[in-house]
């Protein structure tokens, strides 16, 4: 019903029909009450009467967390930006093994699960993300052994601002990316929505695909149809995606929709090193030869003396980390001019070079969370 939920009782044992009516505030008002009540029952050491297959107490703190959000709640009202929560979308590898075990989740809300090589296409996932781009939304579907962990994100304008004048009513509004994860049939979890970031939440996706794939072994013969690290790099790679991000418009243009990529390169500072390749094997970077064999898009020696300055001032710090000292570092404005020095190197990498960002050993502030790729951005 648009205002209320309503109940039909016409079984052949009641004497009549019976019609209930609800409010929706009501309705899931209750619902949210019993929920909370169970879990208090539950955490009191109560007697429960489901399976620990069918239910589970991490189960169902999860689902009373989800219900605290009332901006994903069914509502007759309108969403105002009051309303709205925003969350961290959450997905990244967990890095144990090459069976590509990983964490989804928003916010507090969050649970691990694996990605199988023989029932997974990346190519398939690709095309899915790459679909946000045209329409705004998408799903993707990531297969455990033939049960789907299924990913929904939709652009959402949210209000914000009514702003009253003698001529009318101007409104202003938010973008969000509303968010639902329904898990899969082994993971005994609720299903999970929120807002996020929009951009933030697709490059999440994007760079947790990717870093899945360079977790995959350089040899695969004795994997089965497991793609190789590279091949499967290559299946995820996605210029439409990295175009979306950086806001570079199609123009009624055709669009780059595939690049090969031969080597990733990551920026890492140390005591005397600052490029690193995927397998974690130093790669020179020398004020008079440039970055060792990798030539600009121009076919020169690439030449920045100003990055290998940057990296040599961490090395005070290296030294009073590895003897036990406390150091006292400025890691927002190191890394500030560290990833204004990536873009740089960026623009001058030809395609085949994916360049990724990572924070030094040393660095505890989590300002850099995680590595991440580094995009060519549009200039201003």
């Amino acid at each position: 019903e648009p205002y209320s939920f309503s109940w039909e009782i016409a079984e052949s044992f009641v004497p009549e029909l019976k019609r209930k009516l609800f409010r929706q505030d009501e309705y899931v008002g209750k619902i949210k009450s019993v929920i909370d009540e169970f879990l208090d029952l539950w955490k009191a050491g109560k007697e429960i009467a489901y399976k620990d297959r069918e239910f589970n107490l991490d189960a169902i703190e999860m689902c009373c967390n989800q219900m605290k959000l009332e901006a994903t709640l069914p509502s007759f009202y309108r969403l105002k930006d009051a309303k709205v929560e925003k969350e961290t979308f959450v997905f990244y590898p967990l890095g144990r093994n090459w069976d590509e075990n990983y964490k989804i989740g928003i916010g507090n809300r969050t649970f691990e699960t694996f990605l199988t090589d023989w029932d997974n296409d990346f190519e398939r996932i690709r095309h899915q993300l790459e679909q946000i781009a045209f329409e705004a939304e998408t799903t993707v579907k990531l297969s455990f052994d033939m049960s789907d962990t299924i990913v929904k994100i939709s652009k959402q304008r949210v209000l914000s601002e009514i702003n009253k004048s003698d001529g009318g009513c101007g409104f202003a509004y938010k973008d969000y990316a509303l968010v639902e994860i329904q898990p899969n049939e082994f993971v005994c979890n609720p299903i999970i929505k929120g807002y996020c970031d929009y951009k933030e939440t697709i490059r999440t996706l994007y760079e947790g695909l990717l870093r899945i794939a360079k977790a995959h072994p350089e040899n695969v013969e004795d994997y089965g149809d497991m793609p190789c690290r590279n091949e499967a790099y290559n299946m995820l790679k996605s210029p439409i995606i990295e175009d979306y991000l950086t806001d570079k418009n199609r123009n009624n243009r055709h669009q780059i929709r595939q690049v090969e990529v031969e080597r990733v390169v990551y920026i890492n500072p140390d005591y005397d090193e600052l490029l690193y390749d995927w397998d974690g094997m130093h790669i020179d970077f020398d004020e008079e030869d440039g970055i060792e064999e990798i030539l600009g898009i121009d076919g020169q020696p690439i030449l920045m003396p100003e990055f290998i300055e940057w990296q040599k001032e961490i090395c005070p710090i290296v030294i009073e980390s590895e003897t036990g000292h406390d150091y006292d570092f400025d890691w927002a404005a190191y890394h500030k001019r560290g990833m204004r020095l990536a873009q740089i190197l960026r623009k001058r990498l030809p395609t085949s070079i994916d360049l990724w960002y990572q924070a030094p050993y040393e660095d505890k502030s989590g300002i850099i969370s995680s590595p991440f790729i580094v995009l060519d951005e549009k200039e201003d």
